[in-house]
């Protein structure tokens, strides 16, 4: 069940686009890309492939489908959408499938009773409706539930909280996966976005699902007398485990371990290399995770009718939006086509901006890849024709000759150029005050003027976090000769690392400065980022009863004072190590459960899913952020003092 043809006429900026999809000798699909300026009519494409496959699945299906609800399209339709030099628009897309071919048609005209004349009697779906409103959808679907249970279809958009205008509101909220057991129902929905939860919880289904081996114990004195002669069951990897690490080994770059080591109740997944050790998935940086999720939600869907071990073994249709969004640029050039690589028998269709990515497509790939420019759909076929690549190239070329054509060296090229620039780099105690940073610079318009230059320490790849490894990164910084302004952001919760100045400046552009006290602390309160919240809002408890819990409600004996919680973090308030707003966040001897018996649920919120919760605005946690805007008032002055 694969796409075999599409023609666009008249379609927004779309005048004349047509493509053959193509297939290796091995009756494989070749991965099709889709490049050009913003504004030039990828995501019409995407969006028109995407709506035959919602048209199509509906056919088999009728209402029950997760894309929609009723009788809605997944597309408006809307005349504003034909070309303003025409006045009719044709869209027609073939998917072949077992020697049948299904057709969509979707015709609009401004002058329906003149355009008629221009369309196949049997193009459209009845001719009086046309003659009256001027809009034409037929659906010739050839698909049975076999078909669509033997091939996945898959569409990732690429922002999970936009809706483009062809966008039917209507079915807005419907992305997700729901458990359907009506045997007269789609599955699955083919649409996916918030995939970190859903992937997550599948993950630690596929882990705990170990294969078990017994084994006969010898009885004889060289085995404990307890086991001797005993029978015990012995957990193995299971098939699906190894197929999992081998997707994370390909995004890594290195062997990836099977988990070392999981829990029930967190739901922690943690894995490890060579080179680096990941303390749970929602813990992988976001261009690791966009692969990631990616891939696993091809695994997991095809999991849904069939053994998914062989990965070869995988067919169908994937559409990405903006594949490389967020990618660095090893993930663009190496890892996104080694993934795609995996899955031979998957039909890609892909847009993209990266000049780095289809570097790396066509060193995966060489010829069994199709690059189209929009909005005429003309085949590539030298990859340094590309407007992007090759802007790159010159800059490369006048700012290092030594490298000039040296692809390999892209990264270190990148490196050098951003020594040139004029950014600020901000560097952290932990990755939560990144993630609220980014979050107070997009939410206050105001720093706009310093939100684009400013970078940050990948501080979630650092060996270790805190104040003391933050003050040796601002002492190693002085030692540079970089222009980049540098700023080392530390908490105010350490006596010995609070300085008396609003900000202190050091040699090579080298800023330091504690977070400043909100309106609503004390001077003596030790503050990390998320005193900057009020008690109230880290009060705020999410759909799964968790909520963040500060010291000073537990008395010196663990116990909450509503009496409802225990913990074991638990000291006297005269202790001088106690301090009533340390956050107990659920880790180690910092959970809390119920008072209640028999009942073992963490009850503790992490300092990361908080910022999670408040990142997404899920219900209750829509919070004033101004105090925030102390912290940017800082990172603003240092900006204009480095600049005098």
């Amino acid at each position: 069940m694969y796409f075999s043809k599409i023609e666009i006429k008249n379609y927004g900026c779309i005048k004349n686009f047509e493509y053959q999809f193509r297939f290796d000798s091995n009756g494989n699909p070749i991965p099709c890309v889709l490049i050009g300026e913003n504004g030039k009519g990828k995501t019409l494409v995407l969006a028109n492939l995407v709506d035959s496959l919602v048209e199509f699945k509906r056919s088999v299906y009728g209402e029950h489908i997760q894309e929609t609800t009723e009788n809605k399209y997944f597309k408006i339709g809307s005349q504003n959408y034909i070309n303003s030099n025409a006045s009719f628009s044709r869209v027609m897309i073939e998917m072949d499938c077992r020697g049948q071919t299904s057709r969509l048609i979707d015709i609009m005209s401004k002058n329906p009773e003149q355009d008629i004349s221009q369309f196949q009697t049997s193009e459209i779906q009845s001719v009086e409706d046309f003659k009256t409103d001027g809009f034409s959808k037929k659906t010739d679907c050839k698909l049975k539930r076999k078909d669509l249970a033997d091939y996945i279809s898959l569409y990732f958009p690429v922002d999970r909280y936009y809706y483009p205008m062809w966008f039917n509101r209507g079915n807005q909220g419907l992305y997700h996966t729901e458990e359907i057991t009506d045997i007269h129902s789609s599955k699955s929905n083919l649409i996916k976005s918030n995939l970190l939860k859903e992937i997550k919880e599948w993950l630690t289904e596929v882990f705990l699902d170990k294969t078990v081996q017994q084994l006969q114990i010898n009885n004889d004195e060289s085995v404990p007398e307890m086991l001797r002669g005993k029978t015990v069951l012995i957990p193995q990897e299971n098939a699906m485990q190894r197929v999992v690490s081998n997707i994370f080994s390909v995004v890594k770059g290195v062997s990836v371990n099977s988990p070392t080591g999981i829990s029930r109740k967190s739901k922690m997944l943690s894995f490890s290399s060579s080179v680096s050790f990941c303390n749970d998935i929602s813990q992988l940086s976001d261009g690791e995770m966009n692969l990631v999720c990616m891939a696993l939600a091809i695994v997991k869907e095809w999991d849904i009718y069939h053994n998914a071990e062989n990965l070869s073994e995988i067919k169908g249709t994937v559409i990405v939006d903006e594949v490389d969004a967020g990618l660095h640029i090893d993930y663009a050039y190496r890892a996104l086509p080694k993934l795609m690589k995996l899955f031979p028998k998957v039909q890609f269709i892909l847009t993209s901006h990266s000049p780095f990515f289809l570097s790396g497509l066509v060193n995966e790939y060489g010829e069994n890849a199709d690059i189209l420019t929009m909005p005429d759909g003309l085949k590539i076929t030298d990859i340094s024709a590309f407007g992007e690549m090759k802007k790159a190239q010159d800059l490369f070329v006048e700012s290092v000759d030594a490298i000039r054509n040296n692809q390999l060296k892209l990264t270190e090229e990148i490196g050098n150029l951003k020594k040139q620039s004029d950014k600020i780099i901000i560097y952290t105690e932990g990755k939560t005050d990144v993630k609220y940073l980014k979050l107070v610079f997009s939410k206050f318009e105001e720093y706009a003027d310093i939100a684009d230059k400013v970078e940050y320490y990948d501080i979630e790849h650092a060996k270790e976090t805190g104040d003391g490894e933050l003050k040796k990164i601002f002492d190693y910084l002085q030692k540079g000769s970089d222009n980049n302004i540098k700023i080392c952001i530390f908490d105010r919760d350490v006596p010995t690392q609070i300085i008396n100045e609003e900000f202190q400046s050091a040699p090579n552009k080298v800023y330091r400065f504690n977070i400043p006290i909100p309106p609503h602390r004390h001077e003596d309160d030790k503050i990390a980022i998320e005193h900057y919240l009020t008690d109230t809002d880290l009060s705020m408890v999410d759909s799964n009863g968790k909520k963040i819990f500060l010291a000073k409600e537990f008395d010196s004996k663990g116990i909450s004072l509503d009496g409802k919680y225990m913990h074991q973090h638990a000291k006297s308030h005269s202790d001088k190590k106690y301090d009533p707003l340390e956050i107990i966040n659920g880790s180690g001897d910092k959970r809390v459960y119920s008072t209640k018996p028999d009942d073992e649920t963490n009850y503790a919120m992490s300092k990361d899913d908080l910022v999670t919760h408040i990142e997404n605005e899920d219900h209750g946690f829509s919070f004033n952020l101004d105090s925030f805007k102390l912290i940017l008032d800082v990172i603003r002055k240092i900006y204009n003092h480095a600049n005098l």
